[in-house]
């Protein structure tokens, strides 16, 4: 079942982007950083941590609101998020550092 973090605009437009993106994001981060304190010597350390981080992110609907919150800009996100919901265009590089962000599965 997938799972969708809404993305509310201060002019009230919706987004919706898909929770494995940003799992993905903040996993291959915390893997990267384990991989290089053993520079570079453990694919098979990467690959573990990228799981466990990936799972923890997935399961922790907060985990994955703060990274994206704390960690991720609107360029980041910008080509694969949906528009859900539409009022006019803004900048919403501007946008992004004020939305709402709440969580969905479907």
């Amino acid at each position: 079942m997938a799972k969708y973090i809404y993305i509310k605009m201060d002019n009230k437009d919706v987004f919706k982007l898909e929770s494995s993106v940003i799992a993905e994001y903040r996993a291959s981060y915390y893997a990267l950083l384990e991989y290089n304190k053993t520079n570079g010597s453990s694919a098979i350390l990467y690959d573990n941590v990228w799981e466990v981080e990936y799972n923890t992110g997935m399961d922790d609907n907060d985990k994955l609101i703060d990274w994206l919150r704390g960690n991720m800009d609107w360029d980041d996100i910008s080509d694969v998020v949906e528009h859900v919901e539409h009022e006019d265009s803004p900048d919403y590089g501007d946008l992004y550092s004020h939305a709402m962000f709440y969580v969905e599965e479907a």
